[in-house]
């Protein structure tokens, strides 16, 4: 913590807050909630719109996605909320897009398969240990769900058969807890791994046959398919320290900012504290006290809690 003195300058005060604001992202993952667009999606299987998001890179594979936005002039293949065409509604986890990949079905080749592909803001440490975290929504349509939708992370090699096939990977963070059948909520998948330092891409899907992935249909349909929407996507090394700021002076009626800025992944492990009563849930914010008032931010990575505290006088 850093404190200073009531007579310093306001100069200094606006460096302090500078500091407290600038911090570098903490996610590695590129556009990790499929915000960034080159242009609007105007039709099913668009997800290359997305920035730093594609099919597998190697061979082709991975099926043809779907980008859903709020821009898109037609519902029927790529709405939000509204995708007419998998007679479903989802909003968001966050923002105004997701991305939609199927993972299987009983009408067409054995193991059909789509997956989604990002290329990480850098590569990743040999030897530190990172927190996996991705959302999904089952489909209102879907009449099957199933367990096992994870994230295998490589150099971009992983390959799987054009254009539908199943990946040859081994995912270092999957689902194997509970069936994947909320159509109303976002699910949230976590799990950790640590790098071997080749790790540069993440790609998500189902990397299981349908045999070992806990397949289970809605009734008893003569064709079935299982679709989901994946939204909030996030790599953060687990080690990261909790970061409530610096301890500064406002004169009465400012405002000062705490913590890190808001950032996808890392927003849902931070809740913010005053006097023992949870105020936020957030990477950092905007206080705006009428006294002296101490924050305490608790950080929960993959399991990893830290804490600290910043004072605003």
């Amino acid at each position: 913590m850093i404190r200073f003195s009531r007579n310093m300058a306001v100069c200094v005060i606006a460096f302090v807050m500078h500091i407290a604001t600038s911090d570098a992202q903490v996610n590695f993952v590129s556009n990790p909630g499929f915000e960034e667009i080159s242009s609007c999606p105007d039709g099913p299987g668009q997800l290359s719109k997305a920035e730093n998001w594609s099919i597998l890179i190697n061979g082709g594979g991975g099926g043809t996605p779907e980008l859903f936005h709020v821009c898109c002039p037609q519902p029927a293949g790529c709405g939000v909320p509204l995708n007419s065409s998998n007679c479903s509604y989802q909003i968001p986890k966050s923002g105004s897009s997701y991305a939609g990949i199927s993972v299987t079905n009983n009408y067409t080749t054995d193991d059909w398969r789509e997956y989604v592909q990002n290329k990480l803001i850098s590569k990743l440490i040999s030897g530190h240990s990172y927190c996996v975290k991705f959302f999904a929504s089952l489909s209102d349509q879907s009449l099957a769900y199933i367990t096992p939708l994870g994230v295998f992370i490589d150099d971009g090699d992983v390959y799987a058969p054009p254009p539908h096939g199943l990946a040859a990977a081994i995912p270092q963070v999957y689902n194997a807890l509970q069936h994947l059948s909320d159509t109303i909520d976002w699910m949230w998948i976590e799990g950790s791994f640590v790098a071997t330092g080749i790790e540069e891409y993440l790609t998500i899907g189902n990397f299981f046959t349908d045999s070992a992935s806990d397949i289970v249909l809605v009734g008893a349909p003569s064709n079935w398919f299982s679709y989901y929407y994946i939204d909030d996507v996030s790599v953060i090394d687990i080690d990261l320290p909790a970061f409530a700021g610096n301890d500064t002076y406002i004169h009465p009626g400012d405002s000062a900012f705490i913590g890190r800025q808001p950032e996808i992944g890392l927003n849902d492990d931070c809740i913010w504290s005053v006097n023992g009563s949870p105020i936020d849930t957030i990477a950092g914010m905007w206080v705006k006290p009428d006294s002296t008032t101490t924050y305490f931010l608790e950080q929960t990575i993959c399991g990893n809690v830290s804490y600290d505290t910043v004072t605003i006088y």
